[in-house]
């Protein structure tokens, strides 16, 4: 925590901050993959996207059951509405593989699946 005090003519200001730090934990629950989600544009869970603390890099792919690429993105911000070549994918169940390095130069590796729930 910390207190700065200004004072000048009689007039005196303080304020306080206080600082956390947190120690990197490149893994579970930190990086963390929904096992469902439902792009009907509702706005709730419309896209499939990594989230987590402290990733500096990503590679997060989507697969269908054989195997064919359906969706890649190395931007965090970016993720699958399930659409592939420009027309939405049925309703199944939907392989990925992702790879993050985070903020301490640890990387972080996993192979899940996620059900696109129409």
């Amino acid at each position: 925590i910390y207190k700065v005090v200004v004072s000048k003519k009689g007039c005196k200001e303080e304020k306080t901050i206080r600082i956390n730090v947190d120690n990197v934990n490149c893994g579970e629950p930190n990086i963390f993959v929904p096992n469902a989600f439902t792009p009907n544009n509702d706005g709730n869970n419309d896209v499939l996207k990594v989230r987590g603390r402290w990733i500096s890099k990503l590679q997060f792919v989507v697969y269908n059951r054989w195997g064919q690429e359906m969706f890649t993105t190395t931007d965090l911000n970016n993720g699958w509405n399930g659409v592939f070549k420009g027309n939405e994918v049925a309703p199944d169940v939907y392989n990925y593989f992702l790879q993050v390095t985070c903020l301490d130069n640890k990387t972080f590796m996993k192979r899940g699946n996620t059900t696109l729930i129409k």
